[in-house]
């Protein structure tokens, strides 16, 4: 009897270990500004002159009892739009690794609503965690509603609206629980630069100066491939000319960063971006139904003498290519989009 009760006792332990190592992610407060149907004079009606936006601010914090990341204990998030054409696509809050969104639905206002929210983090260059996140939120609905979070009432004098927060005296004190509806973790392949040739033109008077780089990449996640050029003048002088170049896949796009005393043809970070939709398993991940977007992205440093070799000839023309192989470019970023 004494070993089951000690069993016991230890599973009990166990279970309150689990629970109290959970992180727990909430909305401390949140506050909302809208039309109302009613303006507040005799007819109710609206003039245009006196129509405005609604708007939405609220607060998520983050009380980490497992991934020790002090960036993410706390960021700010708004939104703003036109009658009923509330945001359903991701909105980035102040922290961009944390976006937010309505659910979709018949029943929606701006005091009954399901907001969702996609967080991402990246631990140890690789390692990928996507937590997904939602809660239900409704007003004026008494205490015995477990959603019942905000109060909803005129903000005043005519044409002011309605103004709904929390913790107001229709609603139950906040803060809002936000429930963890997936948490994935994955620790992605890298994208692989299979191979890369730039050419440097001699910049000898009355010659064609139009330098190039062109390189194949292949996600090892699904071993998807693609081809990416980029052609430009000697004359270029745009600052933004290597920020989003488009692959012949559009799902693929690149960015070089040239570091000082670099240039994009010998000394230079290949950063690679890739669209998909996020699966775990080969399973497609979504939240309440709706497929989840994501953007990965991977880099490496590409040097002559390092990654790249090559020659150039008595003309001044330069070839330079991978001189040990593919380059791996290691996930390091991904963002719900």
């Amino acid at each position: 009897m004494s070993s089951l009760l000690s069993l016991n006792f230890l599973i009990t332990c166990l279970l309150l270990l689990q629970l109290a190592l959970a992180d727990t992610w909430q909305i401390p407060t949140l506050t909302n500004h809208f039309m109302g149907s009613n303006s507040g004079i005799t007819d109710g009606s609206w003039p245009p002159n006196k129509a405005f936006n609604s708007t939405m601010n609220f607060t998520i914090q983050y009380l980490p009892k497992s991934f020790n990341d002090k960036a993410f204990s706390q960021t700010e998030c708004s939104g703003s739009w036109v009658g009923e054409a509330y945001p359903t696509t991701w909105l980035s809050c102040k922290d961009s690794r944390v976006k937010w969104r309505f659910q979709k639905s018949n029943k929606w206002n701006e005091c009954n609503f399901v907001l969702e929210v996609a967080v991402t983090q990246v631990a140890q260059g690789s390692l990928t965690s996507l937590t997904l996140l939602s809660a239900n939120v409704t007003a004026n609905a008494g205490s015995s509603a477990p959603t019942n979070y905000l109060t909803c009432i005129s903000c005043g004098p005519p044409y002011s609206g309605v103004c709904g927060k929390t913790d107001g005296m229709l609603s139950n004190p906040a803060p809002i629980p936000l429930r963890v509806v997936g948490v994935e973790k994955e620790a992605f392949l890298p994208l692989n630069a299979t191979s890369i040739s730039t050419y440097g033109p001699s910049g000898r008077p009355g010659q064609p100066c139009q330098p190039f780089i062109n390189f194949t990449v292949v996600d090892l996640n699904d071993k998807k491939q693609t081809v990416c050029t980029k052609i430009w003048l000697c004359s270029d002088s745009d600052s933004h000319l290597f920020d989003h170049v488009p692959c012949g896949d559009s799902a693929f796009w690149f960015s070089i960063t040239v570091p000082d005393g670099g240039n994009p043809l010998e000394n230079f970070e290949l950063r690679v971006y890739r669209k998909i939709k996020y699966q775990h398993n080969s399973s497609a991940v979504t939240l309440d139904g709706q497929p989840i977007n994501v953007t990965i992205s991977g880099q490496s440093a590409m040097k002559v003498g390092d990654q790249l070799g090559g020659e150039c000839g008595g003309s001044g023309v330069c070839y330079w290519g991978l001189s040990k192989g593919p380059v791996a470019l290691p996930i390091d970023g991904i963002q719900v989009t």
